[in-house]
């Protein structure tokens, strides 16, 4: 468990925080800004070997692969955004006094 009040070296203690909320909020958006690309190229990636189709897209198994690809994306993304709210509100309890 994490000791956010500790008597001896109180800033090291919270520099050490510091660094981990960092490394969530990078993680973070990296997830979110990875998942939002996934999802808003799905449709690129399922249908990069297809050079024509004579039926309805919907009725392909590649419509079936976009849209579990833009599922996956969004799903990701929201794991991402979820990451930086945890990271916010851990950010929010830290100590500032600085003893």
């Amino acid at each position: 468990m994490l000791d956010y009040f500790p008597q001896k070296g109180h800033w090291k203690g919270r520099q050490n925080t510091m660094t981990k909320i960092r490394r969530g909020f990078f993680n973070g958006v990296s997830a979110a800004i990875g998942g939002m690309v996934l999802a808003v190229n799905a449709q690129s990636i399922a249908f990069m070997n297809v050079k024509s189709f004579s039926i309805p897209r919907s009725d392909t198994s590649y419509a079936v692969q976009e849209h579990v690809l833009q599922q996956i994306g969004l799903l990701i993304m929201a794991f991402g955004l979820f990451l930086i709210l945890l990271t916010y509100h851990e950010y929010l309890r830290t100590s500032i006094r600085d003893d």
